[in-house]
């Protein structure tokens, strides 16, 4: 796991739950994506839509097409969903899913696949 956070002060709090969770071992803490990371089977994202927005391209790179990975964006609102799904649909051609809870909203989605399944993994 790559675990980005731009804050570096939230560094040690993201150690310590890695930590209390037994996967210390496998958990990445940065503060920006790796460059030369390979594609992600998972890309999770819990940021508000302006920065999703402005990020949207490298996040929709860092997804692994064939076989298929997915894409959860979350912390976003209801006037937020429109637009970004707008952006990472046109960016991986995939077929969005929202979901809710309460005021909140997540979109997964998937790059397109030429087998057409499902939108998400």
């Amino acid at each position: 796991v790559d675990a980005v956070e731009i804050d570096p002060r939230v560094h040690e709090a993201i150690r310590g739950n890695a930590v209390r969770n037994g996967v210390a071992g496998r958990v990445v803490v940065s503060g920006s994506l790796p460059v030369d990371a390979p594609p992600y089977d998972l890309v999770v994202a819990n940021i508000v839509a302006d920065v999703l927005e402005a990020h949207a391209p490298r996040l929709a790179a860092a997804v692994r097409r064939e076989p298929r990975g997915g894409l959860v964006l979350s912390g976003l609102l209801d006037d937020d969903v429109p637009r970004v799904v707008a952006a990472f649909t046109r960016l991986l051609d995939g077929s969005p899913v929202v979901t809710r809870r309460g005021d909140w909203r997540c979109l997964m989605v998937a790059p397109a696949s030429s087998a057409g399944d499902s939108p998400c993994p």
